[in-house]
C-alpha cells in the first residue's frame, strides 16, 4: 500500500516521528473520497491531558508535543438511540478501522492513545501521536506573567480592584454598584477587543490610559502573542495565547 510506504520512508528531522503529510497518507484509505474528514490540531500533553498549544510553560521538561488526529469515518444509517445518536449497520467498517488504528501505533512505535465515538453524524475516532520535550528557552512564562501583571495594574488604575492572575489568564470582576447600563464588563471587554485585534492604535487615540493598554498589546504581538477575551456576568478574562 503506498500509504505505508511513504509512512515508513519519511527521514525529515523533526519533532514528530510522522509530519503530518505522512499521517495523511496513512489514512488516505479513509480521505480519497472525504478529504476533509480528517483534521490533526497540534498541541501538548500536560499531566496526562491534551491541551491546546501554548508558551506558558512553568516547567517545559513537563510537557510534551503531540498531535490530535480526528478521523471521520463513516455516515450513521442505523437506529436512533435516545441521547447516543444512530447506529452503525457494518461491523466490518469498525473492524477495518481498529486494524488500521493498531498498524498505525505499531509502525509509529508508541503507545496507543485512542477513542471512537458515535452520533448523529457517524463515525468518529480520535489518537493521539506524541512528538519531543520543548525546550526551555521555548517557554515565555516569565514574559507573560511581566504582561500581565502590567495589565493588572492598568485595569487598577482604571478603578477596578478585583483581578487575579491564574497561570497565563488575568480573571477580571466587577461591582454592579454604580456601574453604567451594559455594566462595567461590557466597556472593558469591548476596550480589550479593539485594543487586542487592531481597532484601537497609537496612531488614533491620544488617551494616555488607552495608549499604555496598547503599548502592552504591541509588545504581546511582537513576541507572537495576542490578547483572547473572555468572560461572564460581570467578568472579564483575558488570556495571552499564541497568535
Amino acid at each position: 500500500m503506498k500509504h505505508l510506504k511513504k509512512f515508513n520512508e519519511t527521514t525529515e528531522v523533526k519533532s514528530f516521528k510522522n509530519t503530518d503529510e505522512d499521517i495523511r497518507m496513512f489514512f488516505t484509505d479513509y480521505t480519497d473520497d472525504r478529504p476533509a474528514s480528517l483534521t490533526i490540531e497540534n498541541g501538548l500533553v500536560y499531566d496526562g491531558q491534551f491541551i491546546t498549544d501554548t508558551t506558558y510553560m512553568k516547567d517545559p521538561s513537563k510537557y510534551r508535543r503531540a498531535k490530535l488526529i480526528t478521523l471521520d469515518v463513516c455516515d450513521a444509517d442505523g437506529i436512533s438511540t435516545k441521547g447516543m445518536g444512530k447506529c452503525l449497520t457494518n461491523l466490518e467498517v469498525l473492524q477495518n478501522l481498529l486494524s488500521d488504528i493498531e498498524r498505525f501505533y505499531a509502525i509509529s512505535g508508541e503507545d496507543v492513545n485512542y477513542s471512537i465515538n458515535t452520533d448523529y453524524s457517524g463515525l468518529e475516532v480520535k489518537f493521539i501521536t506524541l512528538g519531543d520535550v520543548p525546550k526551555a528557552e521555548e517557554s515565555q512564562a516569565t514574559k507573560i506573567d511581566g504582561y500581565l501583571q502590567r495589565l493588572k495594574e492598568w485595569i487598577r488604575k482604571r478603578g477596578h480592584k478585583k483581578q487575579t492572575i491564574n497561570g497565563n489568564w488575568l480573571d477580571m470582576r466587577f461591582t454592579k454598584k454604580g456601574a453604567p447600563t451594559m455594566g462595567y464588563d461590557y466597556y472593558v471587554g469591548d476596550k480589550l477587543r479593539k485594543v487586542g485585534d487592531g481597532r484601537l492604535t497609537l496612531d488614533n487615540t491620544t488617551d494616555e490610559s488607552d495608549r499604555n493598554l496598547i503599548t502592552i498589546r504591541n509588545e504581546c504581538w511582537e513576541d507572537g502573542l495576542k490578547f483572547n477575551i473572555s468572560g461572564g456576568d460581570n467578568q472579564v478574562v483575558l488570556k495571552l495565547v499564541k497568535r
